[in-house]
């Protein structure tokens, strides 16, 4: 008999733990955000507050009014508990800016240009920040710089 008070006494802690769980769970929708608006360029939400300097010093502070097939995409996913973003730049500029660009970069990375100077080149950085990956890929050829950051992390 004791037992089926203790049932019906801990009946209504369940149910409001479910309930709890059920809004939180599924009536709650993660956070994302996205764009591929170069108008956007580096507007980070602020949940990536603690990144934001890293980022700015690998990704050109704008992007070159003469930068050509220019790709920009943000993208920042946030559940319960994880958080991933991702942000990538890329576009063909003129010879002597793409010059200027890459050994800037090369620069900041503590980097040397390959032998021939030709090709493509990936340069990586090492965020202080746990998770965080960025890269920046060179191709001579066509003159054409990729950014990339990505980063998965729980919270």
């Amino acid at each position: 008999m004791e037992d089926v008070g203790i049932a019906w006494g801990l009946l209504p802690a369940a149910l409001f733990l479910s309930g709890a769980a059920f809004v939180l769970f599924c009536l709650l929708p993660p956070v994302a955000s996205r764009t591929g608006d170069t108008e956007q360029y580096l507007i980070l939400d602020e949940a990536l507050e603690e990144y934001e300097e890293e980022i700015r010093s690998v990704f050109p502070e704008e992007i070159p009014s003469s930068a050509r097939d220019v790709t920009y995409q943000y993208r920042m996913y946030e559940a319960f508990f994880s958080r991933e973003f991702t942000i990538t730049l890329s576009m063909t500029l003129p010879e002597e800016e793409y010059a200027a660009l890459k050994l800037q970069t090369l620069e900041k990375a503590g980097a040397a240009e390959n032998e021939n100077g030709e090709g493509e080149l990936l340069v990586s950085f090492t965020g202080q920040k746990g998770g965080l990956k960025m890269e920046v890929r060179f191709d001579d050829a066509k003159q054409r710089t990729e950014f990339y950051v990505h980063c998965e992390k729980n919270i």
